[in-house]
């Protein structure tokens, strides 16, 4: 939102410790007009979602709320409360929210009353920094039963990781503005709307030309524009069919003509989607623990939530780092293709590896600062042949678990050859489980039985035990507050 973004820049002060201050306009002398903008907006961005409530947290999130209201129908905005009041009686939805900046762990609470399963809501905020308060709503949501359409941000701090959070708890995030950083006093702030701005342009082509000459920079400005905007237009484009398939019809089949690389991952879905309805009608009953992995490996590619964060990465990358947009674009073809090929179900451990560098980038763009990840397979295990993407789902679990219990994870991979067998090791240092529970997960992957809720552990080692026999499989190992730590050993002459 343009708009928005001018008046931060204008009149927006950064503060010692990179606190913005907005207080002149947002969240305490209130701007109505902007403010009317910014609702408008967001009926803009969440039209067709058949909004039924609006749910906030006090204080400060509660004019912008209801102000933006208006332009869904006047619907009910209901905003959670931080402190226990003598009016707040009954039955209450409660979720516990940490606040970095005072230190202090709220409960904040709603009252059951007015909020249930038959409704729809949107989430909206002023501020979207390291996402907690977020995350306490859309928990309060989920206890509700009700759908949540997505969450509304005036203005996200991007530097601070909340927004990579909330895309992956699957909840779709729509942010006005968008804090790069505010380093040195500056605040250096984009938004997006459908096409990009060209100032950052502009500036380089100023500099150009006075190292090269009108003419040159010129062109050279044309031309990159040219390009971004195109790639924005296709990326638009591709994130609305892709909320089709998330949203209305998973068989929906993709048709975009861009001639660029969009269009590849287009045609790399539709195969995806065309693969997923061929194994699903030839494998009803998953009976083989093979076909029962195939699957699931399929699935979690072409997860609507894993293609459409990595496309909104995309998206907010084109504007300020187009370079970077091109590189992840490749990595998350390459993926698409590796993932999707039926020809090779065995692999050498080198050609995986490059798929598990493939999606470990794209996952540390998606989620900043707060995942960091490391590789250490030795060169002795690069032409071993290992079941195709027998790893990754490890990785999905460590992401998947380890951000449920801490903000921030590092997961290293290890692989090693022995006298009589190749190991690998996956290890994070997220929540972990208690001993209960391991002792639980143990029990599961002993078990012939199949468990639906921790089926991926189970079939992965079911997978190995076919492949490689004797003592090969899974062993698991994990301390609770330090993480969780998996590892495979496949005996030499398997497969």
């Amino acid at each position: 939102m343009e708009l928005l973004k001018q008046r931060i820049l204008r009149d927006g002060q950064v503060k010692e410790g990179g606190v913005l201050k907005v207080d002149s306009f947002l969240n305490h002398q209130m701007d109505v007009t902007l403010l009317n903008e910014i609702g408008r907006e967001f009926r803009r961005r969440f039209d067709g979602a058949a909004i039924t409530k609006i749910v906030t947290i006090e204080a400060s999130g509660i004019g912008i709320a209801a102000i933006a209201a208006q332009h869904f129908g006047s619907v009910p905005v209901i905003f959670a409360k931080k402190t226990r009041s003598r009016n707040l009686d009954g039955a209450l939805y409660t979720a516990k929210v940490h606040s970095f900046t005072k230190d202090i762990t709220y409960d904040v609470q709603l009252s059951k009353k007015f909020l249930g399963p038959q409704d729809t809501v949107l989430i909206l905020d002023d501020f979207l920094a390291r996402g907690q308060a977020l995350l306490g709503l859309i928990d309060i949501v989920r206890q509700a039963g009700a759908q949540c359409a997505g969450c509304g941000i005036v203005i996200e701090k991007q530097q601070q990781g909340g927004g990579a959070l909330v895309r992956a708890a699957g909840v779709r995030l729509e942010s006005l503005a968008v804090i790069a950083s505010l380093e040195n006093g500056t605040v250096l702030a984009y938004s997006f709307i459908y096409s990009p701005t060209n100032y950052s342009y502009l500036f380089v082509g100023l500099l150009l030309i006075v190292l090269l000459g009108l003419s040159w920079a010129a062109m050279f400005a044309r031309i990159m524009h040219a390009m971004t905007e195109q790639m924005v237009k296709s990326v638009d484009t591709l994130v609305r069919e892709i909320r089709i398939i998330r949203k209305e019809d998973p068989d929906h089949i993709i048709e975009i003509d861009t001639g660029d690389e969009i269009e590849e991952i287009a045609r790399q879905v539709n195969k995806m989607v065309r693969s997923i309805q061929e194994l699903s009608q030839r494998n009803i009953a998953l009976a083989e623990v093979n076909n029962r992995m195939e699957m699931q490996n399929l699935q979690a590619q072409i997860n609507p939530h894993f293609i459409y964060n990595t496309l909104d990465n995309i998206r907010y990358l084109i504007p300020t780092d187009p370079q970077r947009a091109q590189q992840l674009i490749g990595r998350f073809i390459g993926i698409l293709r590796y993932s999707i090929n039926n020809t090779k179900h065995n692999v050498p451990v080198k050609d995986d590896l490059k798929y598990l560098q493939d999606y470990l980038v794209i996952q540390s763009t998606r989620f900043g600062a707060n995942f960091s990840y490391e590789i250490d397979i030795d060169d002795a295990c690069m032409e071993f042949i290992i079941p195709k993407l027998l790893l990754q789902p490890l990785l999905e679990n460590s992401i998947k678990y380890g951000f449920q219990k801490k903000p921030c994870i590092h997961i290293r991979v290890r692989g090693w050859l022995g006298e009589d067998a190749l190991y690998f090791t996956v290890e994070d240092n997220g929540g972990g489980v208690d001993e209960t529970m391991l002792e639980q997960l143990r029990d599961i992957l002993r078990s012939d039985e199949v468990n639906i809720e921790h089926n991926g552990l189970q079939n992965i080692n079911r997978r190995i035990w076919l492949g490689y026999g004797g003592d090969s499989g899974l062993t698991i190992d994990s301390t609770e507050g330090e993480g969780f730590t998996v590892k495979l050993k496949l005996r030499l002459g398997g497969m």
